[in-house]
């Protein structure tokens, strides 16, 4: 297990992250999710130990060496373009200190789980930035790392190929790689993950597998603009904060939604949902 313990970055006295706590088992897939720059990143790599994010607040496994025993997809993308795919996966599978015959079947294998065996002999810069993608992604798990960090795997990937990142997600962890991933696509953290952290200006607000987050909100529908008003204002003066999305509302569960919501139709809302209630979008409404 990898454990973050009251992790606080300062950078030129500016809060990065603030109180982390988080686990990271070897049985889970972790989805982290947070709007841009809430430090999703800065998580990453505080567990990499990289540059000013070195720390003494995170222990890792007895034996395990943070270089070679956990890979790292980063949001910045680090192919080198005029070379071939076949050249890129080549070098990164010499980086891992892969024998060229389990480099070759590797890269094969891979070549074919994305469906681009094709492309082994064209340049970087001659691919669609979803194909890049699909390299990168190889050339950062060409090694089998023991844990796997991937920076928002899902960006510019079109539903089809997005099936294909999952099922490599979820190969790699049936062949015992333990991944963590980030992503804006709310559809694909209640997908995959077994265990979500949402992070918020540095701090986690929200955690728990997707039936603990869940349970801990309702959404509360009505069927017309009268009833919509009358709840409106009986969200106000039960001092709910709420989402307004069409006809439904999202709000953190409560004892007052037995007493005093019954006569409203009460269900479970989205990963979604609640992120936009957490985050305070332009169209939630908060009481006083």
């Amino acid at each position: 297990m990898i454990s973050i313990n009251n992790l606080t970055t300062v950078i030129e006295d500016k809060k990065i992250l603030n109180n982390i706590n988080l686990k990271w088992s070897s049985n889970q897939k972790v989805g982290i999710i947070g709007l841009n720059g809430a430090g999703k990143t800065s998580v990453f790599k505080s567990i990499l130990q990289l540059g000013f994010f070195q720390n003494n607040s995170i222990s890792y496994p007895a034996n395990l060496n943070i270089k070679d025993d956990i890979g790292y997809l980063s949001e910045n993308r680090g192919l080198f373009t005029k070379e071939t795919v076949a050249k890129n996966l080549s070098y990164f599978a010499l980086l891992n200190l892969l024998d060229a015959p389990t480099a070759a079947e590797r890269i094969k294998f891979w070549l074919s789980f994305f469906k681009i065996n094709e492309l082994s002999d064209k340049k970087i810069f001659e691919l669609s930035k979803g194909n890049q993608q699909k390299v990168q992604f190889i050339a950062s798990i060409i090694g089998l790392p023991k844990y796997m960090i991937l920076d928002e795997p899902f960006s510019g990937i079109d539903p089809l190929n997005a099936d294909l990142f999952i099922q490599a997600i979820n190969y790699l962890y049936e062949n015992n790689t333990t991944v963590m991933y980030s992503s804006h696509q709310m559809n694909y953290v209640e997908e995959i993950a077994n265990m979500i952290y949402v992070i918020k200006d540095g701090q986690i607000v929200e955690s728990g597998t997707l039936n603990d987050i869940k349970n801990r909100y309702r959404t509360i529908s009505v069927m017309n603009s009268k009833e919509l008003e009358a709840l409106k204002n009986k969200l106000a003066k039960n001092s709910l904060q709420f989402f307004a999305d069409n006809n439904s509302f999202t709000v953190q569960n409560s004892h007052k939604l037995i007493s005093d919501f019954k006569d409203y139709k009460i269900g479970q809302p989205s990963l979604e949902q609640i992120f936009k209630l957490i985050n305070g979008e332009a169209n939630i409404e908060k009481t006083i």
